[in-house]
């Protein structure tokens, strides 16, 4: 229904009321303008709707519509999770059961992100999970190839007092989860929840992980603890900003930094070592940039840290290199026409042009390329029955007049022209980057 349509649909009551409602929170700071006002009022009526269907009438539920991938084949707009009517979730009871209890709740977060609840409803799936406490399950001897490695476990945990705390059992409470299970569902959504806002429950979630981890000594339950490392980085190399400051995040924790540090004094997995070293210093290069404006590491998209010499090069690279977001893309999704113009003049004038990003350079490429930019595809799609001929003629084809990159295979060097939204010292202690001259979009 159209907006008018519905604004005609109130009463004028209702109408005064929404006004009310719009103008409290306009005076509140809450929001700039009426529309911002209306646009939250809409989200905290559905957030409320949502509320009462999942958590206090129990008759609906969100669930993984099994034909999803199928239905966006033609319809982009599909959603993933939908309600189905007549589901008794059984998490609301005090029965705690895996299989039904924390996939029924994992599908309660993913639609909240999908359908932007950030309110109520999602607060109470996450209040769910950390009210549970979490523990481990006991091993028997046949549950080993060797019987050393049981003994040596057994050891320990004997050790650290598992069994008289009650964190190493062979049943579970209706308050317990096994650390395992509760990490896994975690680990396949707390990536989302830093694109709702709401910092109180990140750390809630952060603090959660924090506590399983000291509590078991075992940086596998972590759930979502390197989500944070990999996303604030990268959100930093792509902004020059940190959304999440290292002291609002939960992480830090000087016991739980000591823990990832000394790993190998609790655990003598080799990849598990890896793993708490590569949390530990990346949250460390974090809380570096929040107190310094650069990173002492440098890390690629992978997460991976990669050694270089921070001394400025003499040897310059020719061309120029253009960054993508705030740069070329600017407003709302929409191409910067006067530099592309400016790129041209560059190309005419024989210079090599590169656009490169500290993002993922294929998907960086293909949205370009949607914008009506003519860039090169570096995987365009070919049929699997085409020809020889055809798939040649369709990599020709691909072929466009500019090449997107990564900026990581620039770490180090020292480009001839920058053009970049960030400051020339940004790309230098951000990203590694030097450059002989800048322009600042």
């Amino acid at each position: 229904m159209p907006k008018s349509e519905q604004f005609n649909s109130y009463t004028e009551q209702e109408a005064l009321e929404e006004a009310s409602k719009m103008q409290v929170k306009i005076k509140a700071g809450e929001v700039e303008d009426y529309n911002g006002a209306e646009k939250m009022i809409e989200n905290e009526k559905l957030d409320e709707e949502s509320y009462q269907k999942f958590f206090e009438e129990k008759t609906n539920y969100p669930v993984d519509d099994r034909d999803y991938w199928k239905k966006k084949e033609t319809d982009p707009s599909v959603k993933q999770y939908v309600v189905k009517d007549g589901i008794v979730p059984a998490l609301i009871h005090e029965k705690w059961d895996h299989d039904t209890d924390l996939k029924s709740l994992e599908n309660v977060i993913k639609y909240c992100y999908e359908n932007k609840i950030y309110g109520k409803t999602l607060e109470t799936a996450i209040n769910l999970i950390t009210s549970k406490k979490q523990i481990e399950r006991s091993k028997r001897r046949d549950d080993y190839i060797r019987e050393e490695e049981f003994y040596k476990n057994e050891e320990f945990y004997k050790k650290e007092g598992f069994y008289e705390k009650g964190l190493m059992k062979s049943t579970r409470d209706e308050n317990e989860v096994w650390a395992g299970e509760i990490s896994h569902i975690i680990g396949h959504f707390s990536s989302e929840i830093y694109k709702t806002g709401r910092k109180d429950l990140i750390r809630k979630l952060n603090n959660y992980c924090i506590k399983g981890i000291l509590s078991l000594k075992e940086i596998d339950v972590g759930g979502g603890v390197l989500v944070y490392s990999n996303l604030i980085i990268d959100k930093i190399k792509n902004t020059g900003k940190n959304p999440l400051p290292f002291k609002e995040s939960g992480f830090d924790n000087e016991e739980f930094l000591k823990l990832l540090a000394d790993y190998a004094h609790y655990n003598d997995r080799e990849y598990s070592i890896e793993n708490a070293k590569e949390n530990h210093d990346k949250l460390i290069a974090i809380k570096h940039f929040d107190e310094t404006g650069e990173f002492d590491k440098y890390f690629n998209p992978w997460g991976d840290e990669i050694a270089f010499d921070k001394k400025e090069p003499t040897e310059i690279t020719d061309g120029v290199y253009v960054d993508v977001d705030g740069t070329l893309v600017v407003g709302e999704n929409q191409l910067n026409q006067k530099l592309v113009e400016k790129l041209y003049e560059y190309k005419n004038q024989g210079k090599k042009v590169i656009i490169f990003t500290a993002g993922d350079a294929t998907a960086q490429a293909k949205r370009l390329k949607k914008l009506g930019l003519a860039v090169t595809d570096p995987y365009p799609e070919i049929p699997q029955k085409a020809s020889d001929e055809d798939r040649e003629k369709i990599k020709r084809e691909s072929v466009g007049d500019f090449e997107v990159v990564s900026k990581g295979d620039y770490l180090g060097k020292k480009l001839e022209i920058t053009i970049d939204d960030f400051s020339q010292d940004q790309l230098k202690n951000i990203l590694g980057i030097f450059s002989k001259e800048h322009q600042q979009v």
